[in-house]
């Protein structure tokens, strides 16, 4: 590519090593590759300087938006582009991207349609696909909410449609998924208290009994879950659990005497 058109590829880690590898094979391609890896103690920082990244060693205390915010600003490509450890691009989603900085018009970002794997089977159902996230933006003109979890790139100007999948692979068993789950609601609890979320006595049905079942029958009827088995069934299952831990760390924040929901 020439200076005019190259594109930096950033992650954030943390003991990635068991998959971070096909992520990094997929984008060999790129111009340059910064990560930011918060101490891990599996391999990964030397996995990634394998495939010539740039690795920064930095403890995340203000979650994933902030922390992706600071990799974004080390790098020196005009274009972004935003991934996580557990996605890869494939062929023909370089050559989409490619073209889009190539002539992106009066676009500073781009979406790209995510299709993920959930427990070995991709999902086009449960409300997960397309599912279009924005990866692919100007340097200078995007950066990420400071949500401490379910963070999202924001960009100062138009935004283009890219039509090639980026492929993620959430999880690969129910134990990562649990695992996973724990560190995510603990930053779900601290986002609710941030807003001023409280659990009275009044709302407790409707968050630990009403909102979970509407997650549930959202999933599963009205984004047709059902329609991926099995499969569809336990992922409906467990974003409504979510639900409820959501608010059960709440609510076990605001005990007396009960951990902070800002500590995960």
């Amino acid at each position: 590519m020439s200076d005019t058109a190259g594109i930096a590829v950033v992650l954030i880690t943390r003991n990635e090593a068991h998959r971070i590898r096909k992520c990094l094979e997929s984008v060999r391609w790129a111009d340059e590759i910064i990560v930011v890896d918060q101490h891990s103690t599996d391999g990964t920082p030397a996995i990634c300087r394998e495939f010539g990244a740039t690795v920064i060693c930095r403890e995340m205390t203000q979650g994933f938006g902030e922390q992706k915010n600071f990799a974004i600003a080390q790098a020196s490509q005009p274009w972004i582009l935003s991934l996580d450890a557990d996605e890869e691009v494939t062929p023909t989603l370089r050559e989409a991207l490619q073209q889009a900085i190539a002539n992106p018009g009066v676009c500073v970002g781009f979406q790209i349609p995510r299709l993920t794997a959930y427990l070995g089977r991709f999902i086009r159902h449960c409300g997960w696909y397309p599912s279009p996230v924005l990866r692919l933006f100007r340097r200078g003109h995007g950066r990420l909410t400071d949500a401490f979890v379910h963070e999202e790139i924001v960009v100062d100007g138009h935004v283009g449609d890219l039509h090639a999948d980026l492929l993620h692979y959430s999880y690969n068993s129910l134990s990562d998924h649990l695992c996973k789950m724990d560190l995510y609601t603990a930053y779900d609890a601290r986002m609710l208290a941030r807003r001023g979320v409280h659990i009275t006595a009044l709302k407790t049905p409707w968050f630990f009994v009403g909102k979970p079942l509407i997650v549930f029958l959202r999933k599963y009827i009205w984004q047709q879950g059902f329609r991926e088995g099995l499969h569809g069934l336990i992922l409906s299952g467990m974003a409504a659990f979510v639900t409820f831990v959501n608010y059960a760390k709440l609510w076990e924040a605001e005990m007396p005497g009960g951990r902070a929901a800002h500590e995960p």
